[in-house]
């Protein structure tokens, strides 16, 4: 069984942003201008005003956090891609790690991968895709066998491969939609099995 360190709660130790957590307490200050309408010498409308600035900037507050989040994420995710970073480094490293390694995102992942094995099939007629049919079609087992290693339970499986596979999948430079850089899909495959694995990759 492949192993990996990132076995601990998310957050902590780690500054991470909670977009619903920040808005709460206007929230809630929301929630109670509305009681200004029972007020006998106050219009009815001045509550609902109230309320809605206080929604306002509470969903202003989701945004920004929503934002900074975003920005954290793409950051954390460019420090996992590099062979020589650890995420045991920072709390920082292994709340993304965490994040990128739930079974939900596993699952996920697996489903795209067994979606284009299903379009390297000869039976499935050529569609929209951009996926490039023919330089892919030979490696169909070996899209498979990714899947089959996301979507095990017991198979703990290394972020900066998830990662890897989901570029592979998404990126228009990926050797798997680039015609140009197709001759690279062996290499990337290769490349994103041994890093979802980690270090026990040598052991397959």
């Amino acid at each position: 069984m492949a192993q990996h360190a990132v076995v601990f709660e998310p957050r902590r130790g780690a500054a991470i942003p909670r977009p619903w957590v920040a808005a709460l307490p206007l929230l809630a200050l929301a929630a109670a201008s509305f009681a200004l309408e029972a007020a006998p010498d106050l219009p009815w409308i001045v509550g609902v005003a109230v309320a809605a600035l206080f929604l306002a900037a509470g969903a202003a507050r989701v945004l920004q956090r929503s934002l900074e989040l975003r920005r954290l994420r793409a950051s954390a995710d460019r420090l996992i891609q590099r062979e020589d970073t650890r995420t045991g480094q920072s709390a920082f490293l292994e709340w993304r790690a965490a994040e990128l390694t739930r079974f939900n995102r596993r699952h996920a992942l697996a489903r795209s991968l067994r979606h284009v094995v299903r379009e390297l099939s000869p039976s499935t007629l050529p569609g929209a895709s951009p996926l490039n049919r023919r330089a892919a079609r030979p490696y169909a087992e070996r899209f498979a066998e990714l899947a089959r290693i996301a979507d095990d339970p017991t198979i703990t499986v290394n972020a900066r491969g998830v990662l890897l596979a989901e570029n592979l999948l998404t990126e228009a430079a990926s050797p798997l939609y680039d015609r140009a850089r197709a001759s690279q899909l062996p290499a990337a495959l290769r490349q994103v099995e041994r890093a979802l694995l980690g270090e026990n990759a040598h052991l397959r």
